[in-house]
């Protein structure tokens, strides 16, 4: 059994997507399921026997599996025949065209959150200054989306102005 707590109508979506995708080894169970605490397990059951019919009371004993999610990190760095100012503005624009979040800022570098359709990734990027102008980008997150991602910001930049 597998138990998500969605935030958001967008995410409960995409779950059912993902699922769907999964039909033939996936099934959702018929009829009224719930989970019980230890303690009130024996008078529970007790009752529900005493007043539908055994048969009909299916009871499963569960234990929660952890998930370690495969996560890939990726850095690269370029040289921009660009001045700073201008390498920024190219990138800001380039975070917002993929929808980027800012989660942190400190100095030379920002933080950003991506969600994209082969999964999410967080990326860090740093910027240095001068003539050339130097771009450091760590993403890590789910392996496709950290590739995808660092084939679009790598041949954007170098066609921007890579040195």
């Amino acid at each position: 059994m597998v138990l998500i707590n969605y935030a958001s109508e967008s995410e409960r979506k995409k779950v059912e997507y993902i699922v769907s995708k999964w039909k033939d080894g996936t099934n959702k169970p018929e009829g009224y399921m719930f989970m019980v605490s230890d303690e009130n397990y024996d008078p529970l059951i007790r009752e529900l026997t005493h007043k539908i019919e055994p048969d009909k009371v299916r009871v499963f004993s569960l234990s929660e599996l952890s998930i370690e999610p495969e996560i890939k990190s990726i850095s690269f760095s370029l040289k921009i025949n660009k001045n700073e100012k201008e390498v920024s503005s190219f990138l800001s624009y380039l975070v917002s065209r993929r929808k980027g979040i800012v989660t942190d800022s400190y100095g030379n570098t920002n933080s950003y959150s991506f969600i994209t359709r082969k999964g999410n990734v967080k990326a860090s990027i740093t910027l240095t200054s001068g003539i050339p102008a130097g771009v450091t980008i760590q993403l890590e997150g789910a392996p496709e989306a950290a590739e995808m991602l660092r084939d679009e910001f790598r041949e954007n930049l170098e066609i921007f102005g890579g040195a």
